[in-house]
């Protein structure tokens, strides 16, 4: 993808024509204090300015996500969040596996020792604005403000 990258200029633009995702890189014991909100803050600045912010994190806000529904534009819209977290939950059963286990052997390392810890910090990241929309993985985010985006692997159809 470089040479797609190198033929890439920069131009100016309005901030409410940015739309920036977040996505985990990793976290440990003082992200959820330090980077989480920092990466809040500026969401909020974002929607201020009619951009939209667009955390991506379905696995990492299991057990939170009552702190969002709350910011929910509406009933539908915390209930599609809900639905996200319980697709993941029938996804990550199917294949074996427990979406309340899921801190990395690098994220424990980092002082994270459940999911709780980590989901509570990821949750930090999104802002204070209500959430404008929930979006499935690869929609196009329509709405300014934030919009929240499930991951790949539990927003697919399950067949």
């Amino acid at each position: 993808m470089l040479s797609l990258v190198n033929d890439v200029t920069r131009t100016t633009c309005r901030a409410s024509e940015l739309k920036v995702a977040l996505q985990c890189g990793g976290s440990d014991a003082w992200s959820g204090m330090t980077a989480n909100p920092a990466l809040d803050t500026a969401c909020d600045f974002l929607a201020t300015q009619g951009g939209t912010g667009v955390p991506v994190e379905t696995p990492e806000i299991y057990g939170a996500e009552h702190l969002l529904t709350r910011r929910a534009s509406d009933s539908a819209t915390g209930e599609r969040l809900v639905g996200m977290i319980k697709l993941g939950g029938i996804y990550t059963t199917r294949n074996h596996g427990f979406l309340d286990k899921n801190p990395s052997p690098s994220n424990k390392q980092g002082g994270l020792s459940n999911i709780l810890a980590k989901s509570l910090g990821a949750a930090a990241k999104g802002g204070t604005s209500p959430r404008m929309r929930v979006d499935k993985y690869a929609e196009l985010a329509h709405a300014f403000g934030l919009t929240f985006m499930g991951s790949p692997d539990v927003t697919q159809p399950l067949s």
